[in-house]
């Protein structure tokens, strides 16, 4: 039903999914549509309330000492919908080329806009958004502060000093930020260099990021109920086989590593698990071609998957590490293209990486657990 949407949208975006907004190809700002200013995603004041019930909410696997405050924020930046911050129209003013597409990534914490010259031709600009990146006193004192249609950002430092790429900060609290990289691809000479283009197109979405939109605002199609997933909770399962003491950190706000409380020399990844909540193509397809003698076929939680075992040391007494991807609904369907169908279908997937399969098995039943 989602697709039918596109009808309203502009035809140089015919061709975007995956997070096609709903008004008109464009996201709408949190409180835009009645002008009211709430702020639902607020981060700058987190409460000791906020603090512990994120603390609760995977309090069977503590976070790391000192990292309970990034918990706490993650747990508000993981309301955000980040295609949201987006504005495929506006994209295509500043850099006068079409959107590709708009795409949430591997993890949820990040969504890509790509632009191309033409229908078939391959990317020329990529807008990437990520949510929950840190945030760090170094970056504060070596960033610029600019302001943009009354929006507070910190410019980075230039990447690779050639002016294809440019990152832009608005921070969310003092530890976190939601961040814009903006590159350039390819080899072709453009008229604006990547700053110039993430300036223009930050002030064009800058109300979009004043008070980011929710996933329970409903702007971007289809709707992603994983996304509301703590990555670090209903782990107890996955711990009970390990059978030791464990602490979790997020990486991001979709993603977690569960270690040892008391590390062993030796550990395999520096972890017990690590799980990532995010959007790929269908695991599935592993299991046909070259590669598939590689691949088993699973079912966790009565959805499907796919799990695998990599030996990086070579030999049969090297560990090995156990990768597990499982869709976590396989009702919603995303295509980059629906113009073109040789385009792969993606789906919400939940990925789990561990020494044991049985402990990757757990964490994912743990994480959709949270889904009922």
């Amino acid at each position: 039903m989602w697709w039918r949407l596109l009808a309203f949208v502009a035809a140089v975006v015919l061709s975007l999914s995956g997070c096609t907004a709903t008004v008109v190809g464009t996201p709408v700002a949190q409180g835009e549509a009645n002008g009211e200013a709430e702020v639902v995603a607020s981060t700058e004041d987190l409460s000791a309330e906020a603090t512990t019930a994120a603390g609760k909410a995977g309090a069977s696997v503590p976070p790391r000492e000192g990292t309970e405050q990034v918990a706490a924020l993650f747990s508000v930046i993981r309301q955000v919908d980040v295609c949201a911050l987006h504005d495929p129209a506006a994209a295509a003013t500043v850099v006068g080329m079409q959107p590709d597409d708009l795409m949430p990534g591997d993890s949820l914490s990040g969504c890509v806009l790509q632009m191309v010259p033409g229908p078939r031709d391959l990317p020329a600009w990529r807008l990437r958004v990520t949510a929950g990146v840190e945030l760090s006193d170094k970056t504060r004192r070596e960033s610029t502060p600019e302001t943009l249609d009354g929006v507070d950002f910190l410019h980075l430092l230039d990447l690779g000093g050639d002016g294809k790429a440019c990152v832009y900060d608005r921070p969310m609290g003092e530890r976190a930020a939601l961040q814009l990289i903006v590159r350039q691809e390819g080899t072709e000479a453009q008229p604006k260099t990547a700053c110039q283009v993430a300036v223009e197109y930050l002030t064009a979405v800058a109300k979009y990021w004043r008070e980011p939109a929710t996933w329970a605002d409903a702007v971007s199609t289809p709707a992603l109920p994983v996304a509301t997933i703590d990555p670090c909770a209903g782990l107890d399962a996955a711990t009970a086989v390990y059978g030791k003491p464990v602490r979790s950190r997020m990486e991001d706000p979709h993603r977690c590593t569960i270690y040892p409380q008391t590390a062993a020399h030796g550990d395999p990844l520096g972890g017990v698990v690590s799980v990532t909540v995010g959007v790929d193509t269908d695991p599935r397809a592993t299991l046909t071609g070259t590669a598939a003698a590689n691949y088993t076929a699973v079912t966790i939680a009565g959805l499907p998957g796919v799990s695998n075992i990599l030996n990086p040391g070579g030999g049969p007494s090297a560990s090995g590490t156990c990768y597990v991807t499982v869709i976590a609904d396989d009702k919603i369907e995303i295509r980059q293209d629906i113009t073109n169908p040789d385009r792969p279908t993606s789906y919400p997937v939940i990925e789990a990486r561990s020494a044991d399969c049985q402990i990757a098995t757990k964490a994912i039943e743990g994480l959709l657990s949270q889904l009922h």
